[in-house]
């Protein structure tokens, strides 16, 4: 039995999306093996996952304000004490404060390495690095180890797989907003007090992530004509959306495979890159970073996109061509090999 461990975080200036993705990756090692899946982390978990947590003592501090990933360089030490006594065959590390020097300090520790990648150039000294992005197949990481790049490698929830052909309403009844599952920058209160005051015929709907704060629920709550969801089934909220206003995150691969037209905005400047490259397949609209967000432009956008049930037909076509949902599966059985 190989003993595999997964190493991310998760919290209110990170996001759900590393969670999500090692999710589906940890559920399909399993499916099709008898390894031994392990998180290791800092930020708390409970509740949240259905395989063992190690906890790393050094907190993960960040600015709760912003989307942030500070340099995890400083558990180098702890972290090699966990692998070996663990006996660890595998390590997946997920993380935006992992840096090359990190994958370097952690090498001699662990028989197999993995990286979890979304850039498009590194060097990183891993056996295996995935980039399962839509634009991944474009990223280069040098010499030296086995590169899982493109949609084909997407690491994707298996629910998001053969989802049937979408088929749109002549009119926009129901709007989504989502910020993912964390919200530093109040992405949900200020798209949906602008499409409130905009669109008094369309039902407002805001999807409250599971590191969204009490204070924030609650300002969200006193919001007239707003329907807000906690605890949601995305997908059932995908199938139910005429229309959704996300971030530029891993949402927008989900939104794609159900075919939902959406305009997305970039919050974190990871995201740039998935925004530009899914605005250019025509599977949403990319309005530019959050930090020029302007209520004319989203209402004005949002008013061609309404009524034009057409080009709202064609977002759909993309995106479901897209991705097929199946990158998880395909990961598992490359890794599973090498091992």
């Amino acid at each position: 039995m190989k003993k595999i461990a997964i190493r991310l975080d998760t919290g209110p200036s990170i996001g759900l999306g590393h969670l999500i993705r090692c999710l589906a990756l940890a559920d399909e090692l399993s499916l099709i093996s008898d390894s031994k899946i392990i998180f290791i982390c800092r930020s708390k978990l409970e509740g949240m996952i259905p395989y063992p947590v190690i906890y790393i003592e050094k907190p993960y501090v960040t600015n709760e304000k912003i989307y942030e990933f500070p340099s995890i360089i400083d558990e180098i030490d702890e972290l090699s004490r966990i692998l070996i006594q663990e006996n660890v065959d595998c390590l997946i590390v997920d993380h935006y404060g992992a840096k090359d020097d990190y994958f370097k300090m952690i090498r001699n520790s662990v028989p197999y390495l993995v990286c979890i990648d979304d850039s498009l150039k590194r060097d990183v000294p891993a056996d295996v690095v995935i980039n399962g992005n839509v634009y991944g197949t474009d990223a280069q990481y040098g010499a030296g180890s086995l590169k899982l790049k493109g949609s084909r490698y997407l690491l994707m929830r298996k629910e998001f797989r053969n989802v049937s052909p979408r088929q749109n309403h002549q009119t926009v009844k129901d709007l989504y907003i989502t910020s993912g599952g964390a919200d530093p920058c109040e992405f949900c209160s200020k798209i949906s007090d602008a499409l409130i005051k905009s669109f008094s015929a369309v039902r407002i709907h805001v999807i409250a992530g599971s590191n969204f704060t009490q204070s924030y629920l609650k300002k969200l709550k006193g919001r007239r004509k707003l329907i807000l969801h906690q605890n949601a089934d995305m997908k059932e909220c995908m199938l139910n959306a005429d229309f959704f206003i996300s971030a530029a995150g891993s949402t927008l691969y989900e939104l794609a495979s159900c075919g939902v037209p959406s305009v997305c905005y970039v919050l974190a400047d990871d995201q740039k890159l998935l925004a530009e490259y899914m605005n250019r397949k025509g599977t949403t609209y990319a309005a530019g970073h959050f930090q020029t967000f302007q209520e004319k432009q989203l209402y004005q956008q949002c008013s061609i996109l309404f009524s034009d049930k057409e080009k709202r037909d064609s977002m759909s076509i993309y995106g479901q061509k897209l991705i097929d949902g199946f990158g998880a599966r395909r990961t598992a059985e490359k890794l599973l090999q090498i091992m």
